[in-house]
């Protein structure tokens, strides 16, 4: 039996940006991260990535971590210019299930599958083709659409937990019907950060922020200090403010609780 090879490309990493299906998979944790730079680190790059027409569709943390430990060069395999998007969002998926995605993580999955320009398939479908629960891809989808709350959804795609808890009791959870009783409860609307000012990054933002971190590696360490410090003072007076607006509002909260028990 013969055994189809692809040929491994040599290329410059500056020449290479990320496709658009390349941010569809599940952002690493920071715990497998730092293992995989550590592997790449000692071992080099042992798995190539793929590109599509010069641009990446898998291997993002590849392409990332080889930068941030200065490597100009990039071990690439290169798709056919005639690839359907059908079939590069297959290669994709077929890449991502081997990264062990959570229950949550595939109810999000099949949800954006069904909302997909090209796919608009029924929940059901979508959950049988992911493996999903049917009842929390309705979720995902309550969340999406009824709390316009997209941002929770990337968030928990990227193995984040949302603070479902108080002030003073905490309670990250990754479970669907909890944060849509959470919402229910809250009847919390807003696109970019939470009640906290917890920042909610795209796949986008998180490529985007990485990028910068490798351009500051390449300043003058004393300016870099600068900007990180300067950065830190922005971030303490804004979480600052943010915080007292919550405590105010919470304390109005309170104070209205207590007027209608009165009347």
């Amino acid at each position: 039996m013969k055994v189809k090879t692809q040929d491994i490309f040599e290329m410059k990493i500056k020449e290479l940006d990320l496709h658009p299906l390349a941010l569809t998979t599940p952002r690493m944790t920071d715990i497998n991260y730092t293992a995989l730079l550590t592997d790449i680190e000692l071992n080099g790059q042992l798995e190539p990535v793929t590109l599509f027409r010069g641009r990446i569709i898998d291997g993002r943390h590849r392409w990332l971590i080889l930068q941030e430990l200065g490597i100009e060069e990039i071990n690439a395999v290169k798709l056919a210019p005639s690839t359907t998007i059908a079939e590069l969002k297959a290669i994709v998926k077929s890449k991502e299930t081997r990264r062990h995605e959570t229950p949550t993580q595939l109810a999000i999955t099949a949800y954006r599958m069904m909302v997909d320009s090209e796919t608009k398939i029924a929940a059901s479908k979508a959950a049988d083709i992911v493996g999903a629960d049917r009842r929390k891809v309705s979720d995902a989808k309550n969340i999406a659409v009824k709390y316009e709350r997209l941002d929770i959804l990337t968030n928990l795609f990227n193995g984040e937990k949302i603070d479902i808890g108080t002030s003073y009791i905490p309670r990250p959870t990754d479970s669907l019907p909890a944060i849509l009783d959470w919402l229910a409860v809250n009847s919390v609307k807003k696109a970019n950060t939470d009640i906290r000012g917890q920042v909610q990054m795209t796949e986008e933002q998180f490529a985007e922020c990485a990028v910068k971190i490798v351009e500051l590696k390449c300043l003058d360490i004393r300016l870099v200090k600068h900007i990180t410090s300067k950065m830190y003072t922005y971030i303490k007076d804004h979480e600052i403010a943010i915080l007292e607006a919550n405590k105010l509002t919470e304390e109005a909260e309170q104070l209205g609780n207590v007027i209608r028990k009165d009347q």
